[in-house]
């Protein structure tokens, strides 16, 4: 019998806090964010090979990125890169993944990872994956959920509730509720109370599990995904994803299925993990200097402190700042206070507004 494990990595987001770096036409997990000369695509790959095989990788993404990824992921069979028309949540992006890997292994169990993650811990995160593969051959549908480090407000919680069992030495909890973005107050409580976990969006699963409480959950997603399924991997595939897919309901595979289902696990992860949402995520994983800036590119600075500098060939000279955001590219420069950060969207909702396309 062959390796059980599959990986469906969601790769189509355009990660607008980011902006001027990641742009529609080459979005952050495109990019070489975190590591000089690898993409976070890349590492994301790099991070689950040593226990998936690649032609058991699935990429889900734009179908505008299509061959960007395929050259940036020469490893995997082109075909197993799948490209949607327009975005249409996690959900329709999951079920497409589940989709494929059942038609190489009907029970296989899958692993559903996002392109624009950092994990500190590598082996360790693969040692908790292992574990919640474990709690899915029992039919659950597995959340890794993050050990809060801090309060925060920008993350969706988990609340742990009664232990499922133990796993490979890591135990499992069945998910007592989900809870949206706290406030700071909330936040903190949680921090405190040590049985709530940030919601990572990092799952496992029995294929044939997921496919059938999404059959039970979302028959609206379902019904022309299975119209769908039937053409995947034939010459009609693209022309039924492109009349299908703009059709499918915009909904999450939280708010679809797993604050729904009696099957929902956690396995709690302390492995480093930050889902690089704000270049405030970006500052914390660029080693600092004395003065507290992190710095790529070219930097002169005077009197300059706890300030994240991006730059992209030319030199920038910074005096008497302190905790800014300075983002150089070709054709557009962000200076931003480091506790505004994701008022960024703000700024392409803005360009989106004055219809300035070229700078999206």
């Amino acid at each position: 019998m062959g390796n059980p494990y599959f990986a469906v990595i969601l790769a189509g987001g355009v990660g607008t806090r980011l902006w001027p770096l990641s742009r529609a036409r080459l979005p952050k997990q495109l990019l070489p964010l975190v590591q000089r000369n690898v993409t976070m695509l890349q590492v994301t790959l790099a991070r689950i090979l040593p226990i998936v095989p690649a032609d058991q990788i699935f990429v889900l993404t734009n179908e505008s990125y299509v061959s960007s990824v395929q050259e940036q992921l020469p490893q995997l069979p082109p075909e197993n890169v799948f490209g949607e028309p327009v975005g249409r949540g996690t959900a329709p992006a999951i079920a497409a993944g589940a989709l494929l890997v059942r038609q190489r292994n009907p029970q296989g169990i899958m692993f559903s990872l996002h392109a624009d993650h950092h994990i500190e811990n590598e082996p360790a995160f693969r040692e908790v994956l292992q574990s919640a593969a474990c709690v899915a051959a029992e039919d659950y549908l597995v959340t890794l959920g993050i050990t809060p480090t801090a309060p925060e407000t920008g993350y969706g919680y988990i609340q742990q509730g009664a232990t499922i069992g133990i796993y490979n030495h890591i135990a499992a909890y069945h998910i007592a509720q989900f809870i949206e973005k706290p406030n700071l107050e909330t936040a903190t409580s949680f921090i405190a109370e040590k049985i709530y976990l940030w919601n990572s969006g990092i799952f496992t699963w029995r294929v044939d599990k997921i496919i059938g409480e999404m059959e039970r959950l979302l028959p609206e997603l379902m019904a022309p995904m299975h119209r769908l399924a039937a053409a995947l991997g034939t010459a009609d595939q693209n022309r039924l994803v492109a009349e299908i897919w703009p059709t499918l309901p915009n909904v999450t595979i939280d708010q679809g299925v797993m604050e729904h289902t009696d099957r929902a696990a956690v396995v709690p992860a302390n492995v480093g993990w930050n889902d690089v949402g704000s270049w405030e995520a970006v500052y914390h994983l660029i080693s600092q200097n004395a003065e507290q800036n992190a710095v790529v590119g070219d930097h002169v600075a005077v009197d300059t402190k706890g300030t994240l500098i991006f730059g992209d060939g030319r030199i920038i000279a910074t005096v008497g700042v302190e905790d800014l955001v300075i983002v150089d590219t070709p054709d557009a420069l962000l200076i931003c206070a480091r506790d505004r950060v994701q008022d960024v969207k703000q700024i392409v909702e803005q360009l989106k507004a004055t219809n300035r396309k070229e700078y999206l």
